[in-house]
């Protein structure tokens, strides 16, 4: 899926009420992967870049 079809989507769980179960969402999928590796939620965004991720400011943190 190319990422301006999923412009929409960022957008939409931006909005207080769905960030966070965003978030919750995404810790679940993310979160051992990331665990395992030690890397934070902070890490993966400033590894992977502004241009590649949009993820919500307020993350877990790991």
């Amino acid at each position: 899926m190319a990422s301006h079809e999923l412009s929409g989507l960022i957008r939409h769980l931006g909005q207080d009420d769905w960030g966070a179960c965003f978030n919750e969402v995404l810790e679940q999928h993310l979160g051992p992967a990331l665990n395992a590796a030690e890397v934070s939620f902070d890490d993966l965004k400033e590894i992977l870049g502004p241009d590649v991720v949009t993820l919500p400011p307020e993350m877990p943190s790991h």
